[in-house]
């Protein structure tokens, strides 16, 4: 487990780093719809659903998050040197 290590090395140098965990399997964080994508950018579109409200503040959390970092570790699994989307990831045994 390379980035729990990375992650570990990091809050013993450095005690006073703050670090948010983020198990996306476990938390899914949904594919991007057209829908959702659309919102992104100031067209006249109508919001069609509380679906779509609520994943379009989860994105904006999500990037407010991300932006606020100085340091991002990801650790994921690769197939064929590629990594896989997590709704995948979920259904494997």
């Amino acid at each position: 487990m390379l980035s729990f290590e990375t992650v570990r090395q990091l809050e013993e140098k450095l005690p006073e780093v703050v670090t948010r965990y983020r198990d996306v399997v476990q938390d899914e964080i949904p594919h991007l719809t057209g829908e959702i994508a659309a919102l992104f950018r100031a067209l006249p579109v109508s919001v069609s659903s509380d679906d779509v409200v609520t994943q379009h503040r989860l994105s904006d959390d999500l990037v407010e998050e991300f932006l606020a970092s100085d340091v991002i570790v990801i650790g994921a699994p690769m197939y064929n040197f590629s990594v896989s989307a997590s709704k995948w990831l979920q259904s494997l045994p």
